[in-house]
C-alpha cells in the first residue's frame, strides 16, 4: 500500500514541502538533519513515500480566505514540486483537477504544462441531484436509478474527456489520475439511511468498476472517508481526533462495499 500526502496550500512554504521529503526519504548519512530526526524518532531508514497532493479543493470558496485563481495554484505547484524533487526525483506531486469545472481544469493545466505528474480529482457521484432536477423531487424509489445511471452517462465518460484534455494541453499521454476522495454523494449524507444501505454499496461497487479500467489510467483510489463521520469505513463512538495514540480504542467496521 502506497500513501499519499496532502501538502498544504494554505500553511507554509515550499521549503516546508522540501524539509518533510527529506524527513521521509532521506538517507540518516549525516547530511540530512531532517532524517537525523526521523532516526532520533524511531524510524532510521526511510519511509520511501512517493506520491503527494498539492492542496486539498483549493477551487472551493473558503469563509475568510480569497478565491484561488487557477493560475496562481499552477505555480505554486511547480514551485513546490521543483524543491520537492530537488531533494528526492522520485517524489510525484499531484495537481488538483475541479470535479465538475473544465475552466479551472484548462487554465490550471495550461499554466503547468508538461511538467505535471498526475493529475488528483473527487468523485461524488452526481455532483448532486440538481444536476437533474431539485432534490426535493425525489423519492426513494428514483434515488439510486438515477445515482448509478450518471454513472455511465457522466462519470465514466469524463475520465476519456479529462484524458483529451490532458493530453491536449500538456501533450503528454501518460498522466494518470489519483482519485484520493470517492464514495455516493451528499444525498447520503442528508438521508442517513441511504449510508450503508445496498444502493450505496452498488454506486461504489459500480465506481470500483470504471476505476479497474486500464483506459481511465487510474492510479489510485481512495475511498471518503476512511474513519468515522457520516461515511466512514471504520468508525469510532468517541472523537477519535482528542484520542490519545498511545491508548486502546474500539473501532468497528462499517464499510457499505467490501472490495475483497
Amino acid at each position: 500500500m502506497s500513501p499519499v500526502i496532502t501538502i498544504s496550500y494554505f500553511a507554509g512554504n515550499e521549503q516546508d514541502a522540501a524539509d518533510l521529503v527529506e524527513y521521509l526519504n532521506a538517507p540518516n548519512d549525516g547530511k540530512h538533519p531532517w532524517a537525523e530526526k526521523r532516526a532520533v524518532n524511531g524510524h532510521a531508514e526511510p519511509y520511501g513515500v512517493k506520491y503527494f497532493e498539492m492542496g486539498n479543493e483549493v477551487f472551493v470558496v473558503r469563509e475568510n480566505i480569497k478565491e484561488i485563481q487557477p493560475e496562481d495554484y499552477a505555480s505554486k505547484y511547480l514551485a513546490y514540486q521543483k524543491a520537492m524533487k530537488d531533494v528526492d526525483g522520485s517524489v510525484q506531486l499531484g495537481l488538483n483537477l475541479h470535479h465538475y469545472d473544465w475552466r479551472w481544469d484548462r487554465k490550471v493545466l495550461e499554466h503547468a504544462g508538461d511538467r505535471i505528474d498526475f493529475v488528483i480529482r473527487h468523485i461524488y457521484p452526481p455532483k448532486d441531484l440538481s444536476y437533474y432536477k431539485s432534490e426535493n423531487d425525489y423519492n426513494k424509489e428514483e434515488l439510486f436509478e438515477v445515482v448509478l445511471g450518471s454513472l455511465v452517462v457522466y462519470t465514466d465518460k469524463q475520465f476519456i474527456e479529462t484524458q483529451n484534455l490532458v493530453r491536449d494541453i500538456t501533450g503528454k499521454e501518460d498522466i494518470h489520475h489519483a482519485i484520493t476522495e470517492y464514495t455516493t454523494s451528499d444525498w447520503t449524507r442528508k438521508n442517513q439511511q441511504y449510508v450503508l444501505s445496498l444502493g450505496a454499496a452498488l454506486v461504489n461497487a459500480e465506481l470500483l468498476k470504471i476505476y479497474m479500467k486500464p483506459e481511465n489510467k487510474i492510479l489510485m483510489a481512495n475511498n471518503w472517508n476512511f474513519i468515522s463521520d457520516s461515511w466512514g469505513s471504520i468508525h469510532v463512538e468517541e472523537d477519535f481526533k482528542k484520542h490519545g495514540y498511545r491508548a486502546s480504542i474500539d473501532y468497528r467496521t462499517r464499510p457499505n462495499y467490501y472490495g475483497s
